[in-house]
């Protein structure tokens, strides 16, 4: 499976970008750019494996992984959480992970969503 990146996907993403001003610009670069290669529904959230075209894009200096925001995903019970793996300094796979909740149903094509401002908080 290859294709774009959905809603919830993209909104992580951003959110995650939003976190690092000084790579924001990098990683938005990428996020444009990016495609699925795979998802995977775990039952307690899902990895979508990515790949970006690294010569339209540059890599960007952060540790892996980046950042920490929490969604509301209608019908859940606890906000879910998201961060993103790098390598080499381009985004490859996006965390999806529920606290309490069963995603093995969950469309996440589908689903209504709204990302919390607050999030967890920044890592360095």
């Amino acid at each position: 499976m290859s294709g774009r990146l959905n809603d919830l996907e993209v909104a992580a993403l951003a959110a995650i970008a939003g976190q690092y001003p000084e790579q924001e610009a990098g990683l938005l670069a990428q996020i444009q750019a990016a495609r699925i290669v795979t998802r995977e529904n775990t039952g307690a959230g899902f990895f979508a494996h990515l790949s970006v075209d690294r010569g339209s894009t540059k890599p960007v200096f952060l540790r892996s992984p980046v950042g920490d925001v929490m969604a509301d995903i209608d019908g859940f019970q606890v906000p879910m959480g998201f961060l993103v793996f790098l390598d080499e300094g381009y985004i490859c796979t996006l965390e999806g992970f529920a606290i309490d909740d069963d995603t093995s149903r969950t469309d996440f094509n589908q689903v209504r969503f709204s990302m919390r401002p607050d999030g967890f908080g920044k890592r360095d």
